[in-house]
């Protein structure tokens, strides 16, 4: 991504916003990779793009429910991380030890580094292993679980509304940083960058990259198919996309490096 930025005919000024959006809109797909190996999710991360309606659509619940899902996997995969203490041949050795509290607190300090600010917990090894799990999940919460949605909306990823909540909706500067990562020969046919869309950054727009992200069709393809005509008028608007027929539309980047 960074090299085809670099390579287009813009100032260094100009690049840092894109480089920026794009850059944590790649940091973002990694933390979800990695949380997703951590829970034993084999799955491919995704992002389901609702392109803004004047009215609620059935993207808008589809790309909420996302959201959330995706907000909420950090701090699954800390819990896994933490409840892998007891696959480990250790836990079993503590429990059978003379004193099992004070063998499971001690291998749970040096497994994890743990050094809680209250001092060492006290009580059998369940209430320990559950002191460890709150003071994860509640350190958790205070940092790493705030990053997707703020990045998410800092980016222009999604948006949120008091009393509707957050879901993802491309704003106009991501849209146009897609287009000069992902149009490469100054132009591209519209259903293959929506394609390439996909491919590179997992983002859901129309109804072919909802099968193949879900793993089959989506119940109202026509919803899909209007998320893709709002997305082409958005485009348009930008000066981003030119309609050459009723069958043929094009992508165009007009940043493309001449040389």
């Amino acid at each position: 991504t960074w090299t085809r930025l670099l390579n287009l005919d813009l100032s260094g000024e100009a690049l840092l916003d894109p480089l920026m959006r794009l850059s944590s809109l790649h940091m973002l797909l990694y933390m979800l990779k990695r949380a997703n190996e951590e829970v034993g999710d084999a799955t491919e991360p995704k992002f389901v793009l609702e392109i803004a309606s004047p009215r609620r659509t059935t993207l808008f619940e589809l790309s909420k429910e996302n959201f959330g899902a995706n907000r909420m996997l950090s701090t699954r995969a800390v819990r896994a991380y933490i409840e892998s203490a007891k696959n480990d041949k250790r836990w079993r050795e503590a429990l059978q030890a003379r004193a099992p509290a004070e063998a499971v607190r001690e291998y749970l300090t040096e497994r994890y580094e743990w050094q809680p600010d209250d001092g060492p917990p006290s009580g059998d090894p369940d209430t320990i292993f559950d002191a460890l799990r709150t003071y994860a999940e509640k350190r958790h919460q205070q940092h790493v679980a705030k990053v997707h949605m703020e990045w998410a909306r800092q980016i222009g990823l999604a948006v949120s509304r008091r009393g509707a909540g957050t879901w993802y909706s491309p704003d106009d500067s991501l849209l146009k940083a897609l287009v000069m990562c992902v149009v490469d020969e100054g132009r591209e046919e519209y259903h293959r960058f929506l394609e390439k869309l996909y491919d590179r950054f997992r983002l859901v727009i129309g109804a072919k990259e909802a099968e193949r992200a879900f793993g089959t069709l989506p119940t109202d393809q026509n919803a899909f198919m209007q998320n893709t005509q709002r997305l082409e008028q958005r485009l348009r608007t930008l000066g981003l996309l030119r309609r050459l027929s009723d069958d043929c539309a094009y992508v165009e980047n007009p940043f493309r490096s001449n040389k």
